[in-house]
């Protein structure tokens, strides 16, 4: 049942604009952070998400207070979804988060997805090999092959 409700709010996200969804009431009720760990990851999954934009990415971050949450499995999977949105006026805080505790699972996906990203591909490349020496090596290799650096 828990899992339901993050099945229904990807699903609302996905599929409304954002206009659609600041009158919906569905959105608004309060869910546990493991039920938003499990709405982004599922939101992420989404290919197609109907006017992911600064405004729709605003919004869901307004809805659930996201701007400031310490939870890295929260901040990890919206930032995910602002690389998506191409918000590069957002670049610094995604590479910020990416270099704040180098592990694989968080810095690898960001990197990856930021290398596919044309106009964020070089300020990623600046920024990894500024910060390479203090990853473990496993890690920064298999970035440096995401960024194709070797």
């Amino acid at each position: 049942t828990l899992a339901d409700v993050s099945k229904q709010l990807s699903k609302l996200w996905s599929i409304k604009s954002t206009a659609e969804l600041r009158t919906d009431s569905d959105i608004t009720k309060p869910i546990s952070s493991h039920q938003l760990i499990d709405f982004l990851s599922r939101l992420i999954e989404i290919t197609e998400i109907v006017d992911l934009n600064a405004d729709k990415i605003e919004f869901l971050e307004s809805t659930y207070n996201l701007k400031n949450t310490k939870n890295s499995e929260v901040r990890f999977r919206f930032l995910r979804l602002v690389i998506r949105a191409r918000l590069l006026k957002r670049i610094d805080e995604i590479i910020a988060f990416a270099n704040s505790n180098f592990r694989m699972k968080f810095c690898r996906p960001i990197y990856r997805d930021l290398g596919q990203w044309p106009e964020a591909k070089p300020i990623a490349i600046e920024s990894f090999e500024s910060v390479k020496n203090q990853m473990m090596a496993v890690c920064a290799h298999t970035i440096e092959k995401d960024l194709d650096l070797k």
